[in-house]
């Protein structure tokens, strides 16, 4: 319910190239998740006034240089043990924190995935989700928190 009151509008599905001398790669968000993806999709749009904020929100979920916590999640045991909270199907993580399975489930169609990390690091006020999918793609997703 609060991620979809809460979305930016400018960085609703909209994309950046991430590109490197490795590769081909494309950073998209829809305004609860950021996905880096080798495939360039057509029903995104490119945002090139938000780069480096989107870039830079990227490179801050993948620094794990201030871990505290990494806890890992078959996917299939996510999905077996949710439940349904309205149209959304959750899991809940703890006594604070919620992962919205449908939200993930926006971000496996698009990359695939196995596993879950659920991150507690030292340095934020919040945890994150990682995603990793196929081909070392990988998809960050912001948790739910519980009132």
């Amino acid at each position: 319910k609060g991620a979809s009151k809460n979305m930016y509008p400018r960085i609703l599905n909209t994309y950046v190239d991430y590109s490197n001398k490795n590769g081909k790669y494309y950073l998209y968000t829809n305004a609860y998740s950021v996905v880096l993806s080798n495939d360039c999709r057509t029903d995104f749009k490119e945002n090139l006034n938000l780069k480096e904020s989107i870039i830079r929100l990227f490179e801050g979920f993948v620094d794990k240089t201030d871990v505290k916590d990494i806890i890992t999640y078959d996917y299939d045991y996510l999905k077996n043990y949710s439940f349904k909270d309205g149209k959304n199907l959750l899991f809940r993580v703890n006594n604070d924190y919620f992962i919205n399975i449908t939200l993930l489930n926006k971000i496996k169609g698009m990359i695939g995935c196995n596993k879950v990390n659920f991150i507690v690091k030292n340095n934020s006020h919040h945890p994150i989700i990682e995603v990793v999918g196929r081909d070392m793609q990988v998809g960050y997703l912001l948790p739910m928190k519980f009132y």
